[in-house]
């Protein structure tokens, strides 16, 4: 074989492309040993490097296969900062005027006269948004706790939650609906991840598409947002949390959960998770007032796990107002009626 043959370039070109930041000895050296038929010596083989690109002067880098060229450098892999994996945390940005906020439903264990009562009060209101502030659904078949199989499954729960979902859209069909997933909303990708990994990203084997889309005969539930990976939405200059994204213990403890969410943010903001309505404000040192709330609950009181708590039926009513300014209202409930 000829030494300055057509399979020689295209070797030098394949090398070039394949290892673009080597230095062209080194890229000499790797050629001389693979195929030492093309080249006499390593030398040889460098010098054919340097040539393709383009470092045996002016005239010849304006010649040949120009992508291929580079300037002069020092010898050695040219190191490029690391590319990112950590995950977009971005908020959510809820700007309607007038938002009803409902959080830990919990269906079917759901209190039916609290839910009527809160939505019956966003009605009043004239609302232009529902934010759903997690654990819409209980997710009681999926969860890691003893259970008793006859209460509920994974089929029924899902079929309820969709039903809700469905009334909610019928009873206000202009409004937004915005869900943010809960704690127990994310059991349901939880349990894929334990028992399924497979099926996490096929298409349909997701809870939105299950709770929303047609399927087996049910309509499609239109214009559901979905707030997924614990991301905070951020009304204003209000802040806005289901609750298990603070961190376990760093809410619970402090007199109350309005001012463990103070205590751990330090910035005026609204959760749920915790099934109690609190309230908290102070005032810092250069007089910014901030506020913090959390919502009750909307399901049953006394669960087989806590019959002595101090859980109470709840939600919020927010308006929003110019320059980031807004207006919370706790909604309190009394045995289905609106206090």
């Amino acid at each position: 074989m000829k030494i300055n043959s057509p399979e020689r370039q295209e070797f030098v070109k394949q090398l070039l492309t394949k290892y673009p930041n080597l230095g062209s000895l080194t890229l000499g050296r790797i050629a001389h040993k693979r195929r030492p038929e093309f080249f006499l010596s390593a030398e040889n083989a460098y010098q054919s490097v340097r040539y393709f690109r383009g470092n045996h002067g002016k005239k010849l880098r304006k010649t040949g296969d120009k992508s291929l060229h580079r300037p002069n450098q020092p010898s050695g892999i040219a190191w490029s900062f690391p590319v990112s994996h950590a995950p977009d945390f971005s908020a959510f940005a809820l700007d309607a005027a007038r938002t009803l906020i409902l959080s830990d439903i919990h269906i079917p264990f759901h209190d039916r006269a609290a839910v009527l009562a809160a939505v019956g009060e966003g009605k009043r209101r004239r609302l232009d948004a529902i934010l759903l502030n997690g654990d819409v659904c209980d997710f009681f078949s999926l969860s890691r706790f003893d259970k008793n199989p006859s209460e509920s499954s994974v089929k029924s729960e899902l079929r309820l939650t969709r039903q809700f979902l469905g009334w909610l859209r019928q009873e206000f069909p202009k409004a937004r609906i915005i869900y943010k997933l809960g704690n127990h909303d994310e059991w349901f990708d939880k349990y894929l991840a334990r028992k399924a990994p497979e099926l996490i990203g096929v298409d349909g084997v997701d809870l939105a598409h299950l709770l929303t889309a047609e399927i087996n005969g049910l309509p499609e539930v239109p214009g559901i947002e979905w707030v997924l990976d614990q991301r905070k939405i951020v009304a204003g200059k209000l802040n806005i949390w289901h609750g298990h994204e603070i961190g376990k213990g760093s809410i619970a403890p402090p007199v109350n959960p309005a001012r463990g969410l103070f205590m751990r943010t330090l910035d005026c903001g609204l959760m749920g998770h915790l099934h109690k309505a609190s309230a908290h404000e102070e005032t810092t040192s250069n007089g910014k007032l901030v506020s913090t709330w959390s919502t009750g609950c909307l399901c049953g009181l006394w669960p087989r796990y806590a019959r002595v708590n101090k859980w109470g039926h709840g939600a919020a009513f927010l308006e929003q107002h110019s320059g980031g300014q807004f207006t919370l209202s706790p909604i309190r409930i009394l045995r289905g009626r609106v206090l």
